[in-house]
């Protein structure tokens, strides 16, 4: 038996209203999330494209670069929760910094950083850091390092240490006359690296007195003729 024409109007009417309805509530969402996602509204992003890096920076001694060490860093990232809503959450890590690394060296960890509104996860990125530090300059492969020295012991000759990244004390000896912003090199006391490990420089900042007695400057002078 078929149903009356009206029956089947108003089933097609209640069909048109619930796909209608079913587009509406759709249409909602796609606006909401685009517009978490700071896209413009109503359109869907492709879920297969990863959002930019998470980037997060860690700080490393230039004793850990000299040495290597294992480094438990953190990152927060926004992830999003069981009702669809996103959160920074805090997350630990661990990296294997080593020997020879330098600013700016990255540690990408795939699909382990910040969540867009599709639930599409970034890579996460950790860039290092070198602190300053407060005996030697880092110079590319190559260590930097100043010593003071006295007019005197830089008119006669002299040895001293100098303390490494290490803690190993190397023994210095200078036995030639030394002039300001002179440099002696110390060869594979630099910096490792897969090439050879750098050199040491030292430059000698030579410290003249203030001032002198009448009777100290005579017999500065005549050392300085006699040796010269």
């Amino acid at each position: 038996v078929r149903p009356p024409d009206k029956m089947l109007d108003s089933l097609f009417r209640l069909m048109c209203f619930m796909t209608a309805l079913e587009g509406t509530a759709a249409c909602i969402e796609r606006s909401k999330r685009a517009h978490l996602s700071d896209g413009p509204p109503y359109e869907e992003a492709d879920p297969s494209e990863k959002p930019p890096n998470t980037l997060s920076i860690f700080d490393c001694t230039l004793e850990e670069l000299y040495k290597g060490t294992s480094k438990s860093v953190h990152a927060v990232c926004r992830e999003m929760d069981v009702n669809g809503h996103l959160e920074a959450i805090k997350r630990e890590f661990t990296v294997e910094v080593k020997p020879g690394w330098k600013k700016g060296t990255r540690i990408t960890y795939e699909r382990r950083g910040n969540q867009d509104a599709h639930g599409t996860r970034a890579d996460l990125t950790f860039v290092l850091n070198e602190l300053p530090h407060k005996t030697f300059v880092r110079d590319g492969r190559d260590l930097r390092y100043t010593h003071n020295v006295h007019l005197a012991d830089a008119l006669s000759g002299f040895e001293f240490e100098v303390t490494h990244l290490d803690g190993r004390r190397l023994p210095i000896t200078v036995q030639h006359v030394v002039g300001p912003g002179q440099t002696k090199v110390v060869p594979g006391e630099g910096m490792p690296s897969k090439t050879g490990p750098g050199d040491l420089i030292i430059e000698f900042n030579v410290q003249f007195p203030r001032r002198l007695k009448d009777k100290e400057k005579l017999v500065s002078l005549e050392d300085v003729h006699s040796t010269g």
